[in-house]
């Protein structure tokens, strides 16, 4: 399995970069913005031809997706680079072509330390939630169906017997996870386990690194800093993979980097044409629309001091009325804002409630010491004193003030968030739907910088002192040893030494407490887990009696959610929540067990062509267990339930322990 994560990992890298990287650095782009934006490009492109294909009738694979965009990207690298009369392997390699790989090298070291080698082999998949279902089921039907529109996503291979309709999802992270499955055909939680580890290890990395390009494109030190400040942060993006889990959203927190980095050179009109910089801008933009539309509020609160700056500058350079201007740009979108806000299309989210958990002084001391939960995790102490020093070394340079606004802006509205409801509370943080886990990881990003300039001032610091004693005066090359030992010291305070040193204290500081948490989060032995290791080894038994065709009625509550997803079974119910609405899924919910004298069920059933009922928890006494969700009510899945071995047109084909397999006969 492991054999296979590897593959999967390596994939994604190759299509996500490779042709895509050669079609850009053929433009007139700095090649660090352009390896960077590379991901959000190809993912857009594959999530366009699923809407296209979907349209035309036609189905998504590889042959249709990754293949004719890969030899377009390839062909007209080559076709630019022959009529600019260069060389094929022109504008490849780049100065300081090394600093990126060190990027690379300290992402795949720290994230296979935090997150793989905490995973319960390459098939665990997260279940300590309610959104991992989706992931799952969505997935398999977009691999087995070849219907990858981000337009009409559905759970769903055949819509005959679907309980929820299609429509709009921004789909992107599951297109690009049912690709893989397509094209390696293994199982879709290594798929999923490999896209999280190539967007956190390698995707996020690099995207940081060309933001700093993009702000500072002279300062090496800061450059390098940020090599190991990327992932430095627990609230991001390690928090996606551990709460929801929300893998949409980290596709689209990880294109926020990069994608602002080219409206930062567009505005400055460095690192290449302008034209191309805003094909590229708009580009991302659209990428991180279909990831997760929310990441592009995020990059507005980012980018939105960049440009009243830039405006202000502009207009003070052509004699114009600088700060009458720069407040009207302030105030244009502050209403924009607003508009959006009330808008249809965000106001369903801006409501969305969560109930407050905090008090106000609690959330302040969570975004002071970097917890940012409320379940006892650690500080970040050495995160926290590099922020400090990083707002120190904005203030004393005088320039790239614009990014102490962001990291303020999210800390307010995380302690507003988490600590109150109201009008409020929507305006601020209503298009992260209110959700504190959401605010905290996108103040975790805006922080990233502010730690690495703080890396930065250490170095220096370090090197002006040495100098000042005189040593390094007689040809020794200090400045990269001084690096080397700063960055050294930073990975081993910062990321635990429970992360690559086995001490006996455990969970004694945040990263500790994050490794921990996946560990238990991804394994079926979980006491919370919603699916247990008996429940996996049954339904690969029920699959080798149902086949992959024949519909089975489950209630989903019992772990059946992810039969679908994990072993193919068609079950009729892939989703925790009753279906609205369904006046034929409320008979078979509720009556299913009188169907030999109900003829109202006998049609219901016979109407969506089912042949099994699935129950994975037979012995289940109504009361809220370690499996089940608070909004569980039996009542609603009651005519499931009452099935035993002796009900009429049942027939008792395996069981084991309190888990059954009915097969219908009545319809026989």
């Amino acid at each position: 399995m492991w054999f296979e994560f590897s593959i999967a990992f390596f994939l994604y890298i190759a299509v996500l970069f490779v042709p895509t990287y050669y079609f850009l650095s053929a433009l007139q782009i700095d090649q660090r913005i352009s390896i960077s934006m590379a991901p959000a490009i190809t993912a857009f492109s594959y999530s366009l031809s699923g809407i296209v294909l979907y349209c035309l009738g036609l189905k998504s694979s590889p042959l249709t997706i990754i293949f004719p965009w890969t030899s377009l990207f390839l062909a007209v690298g080559i076709f630019v680079r022959l009529k600019d009369k260069r060389n094929l392997l022109q504008d490849l390699l780049f100065i300081d072509f090394h600093i990126p790989l060190i990027y690379i090298f300290v992402g795949i070291l720290v994230t296979t330390a935090v997150f793989v080698a905490n995973l319960d082999g390459a098939t665990a998949f997260f279940q300590d939630g309610t959104d991992n279902y989706y992931h799952l089921n969505a997935v398999r039907s977009f691999a087995q169906s070849g219907d990858m529109s981000c337009l009409s996503a559905s759970l769903f291979e055949h819509s005959a017997s679907a309980t929820v309709g299609a429509g709009f999802y921004p789909a992107e992270w599951h297109i690009l996870a049912a690709l893989c499955m397509q094209t390696l055909n293994i199982e879709p939680t290594i798929c999923i386990n490999a896209l999280n580890t190539a967007l956190i290890a390698v995707v996020f990395p690099l995207g940081l690194y060309s933001f700093l390009v993009s702000i500072d494109s002279t300062n090496r030190n800061l450059h390098i800093a940020g090599s190991v400040t990327t992932l430095s942060v627990c609230a991001c993006p390690w928090k996606f993979v551990i709460w929801g889990p929300l893998y949409a959203n980290l596709l689209g927190l990880v294109f926020i980097s990069n994608t602002s980095s080219c409206f930062i050179s567009l505005l400055d009109g460095k690192h290449g044409k302008r034209v191309n910089l805003a094909a590229l801008f708009v580009t991302g933009c659209f990428a991180i629309a279909l990831a997760q539309p929310n990441c592009i509020m995020t990059m507005g609160v980012i980018l939105a001091p960049f440009l009243i700056r830039s405006i202000y500058k502009t207009s003070k350079e052509r004699g114009l009325p600088a700060a009458f201007l720069a407040c009207a740009a302030s105030i244009a979108i502050l209403l924009f804002w607003v508009i959006c806000r009330n808008s249809p299309v965000f106001s369903g989210v801006a409501n969305f409630n969560w109930d407050p958990i905090l008090d106000a002084k609690s959330a302040t001391r969570c975004i002071l010491e970097l917890t940012l939960i409320y379940n006892n995790n650690p500080p970040q102490w050495i995160v926290v004193a590099c922020v400090l020093l990083g707002i120190i070394r904005l203030v004393s340079l005088r320039r790239n003030r614009c990014l102490l606004f962001s990291p303020l802006y999210f800390a307010i509205s995380y302690i507003i968030c988490i600590s109150s409801s109201g009008l409020l509370r929507t305006y601020l943080s209503g298009f992260w739907y209110n959700d504190f886990y959401r605010i905290a990881c996108m103040y975790g990003l805006c922080l990233i910088p502010l730690v690495s300039y703080g890396l930065e001032l250490i170095h220096n610091a370090i090197k002006c002192t040495l100098t000042k004693m005189g040593i390094g005066t007689k040809g020794i090359r200090v400045d990269s040893l001084i690096q080397v030992l700063s960055i050294a010291l930073f990975c081993v305070i910062c990321y635990g030494h429970n992360t690559f040193i086995l001490l006996p204290n455990k969970n004694a500081d945040s990263f500790d407490f994050l490794t921990s948490t996946i560990k238990y989060q991804y394994t079926l032995t979980s006491p919370t887990a919603s699916l247990t290791i008996g429940d996996s080894e049954f339904l690969k038994k029920v699959e080798a009696i149902t086949g992959t065709h024949n519909l089975v009625i489950n209630d989903p509550n019992d772990g059946s959610v992810y039969a679908y997803g994990l072993d193919n079974i068609n079950t009729y119910y892939r989703r925790f929540f009753a279906p609205e609405n369904n006046d034929t899924s409320d008979l078979i919910r509720t009556r299913l067990a009188d169907i030999s004298f109900d003829d109202q069920v006998k049609d219901a059933v016979k109407s969506i062509n089912a042949k099994y009922v699935l129950v994975l928890d037979y012995d289940f006494n109504g009361k809220s267990g370690t499996k089940y969700f608070d909004f569980y009510e039996r009542d609603d899945w009651k005519g499931i339930h009452n099935i035993n071995e002796n009900t009429p047109g049942f027939e008792l084909v395996l069981t084991e322990g309190s888990r059954r397999l009915y097969r219908i006969t009545v319809l026989d």
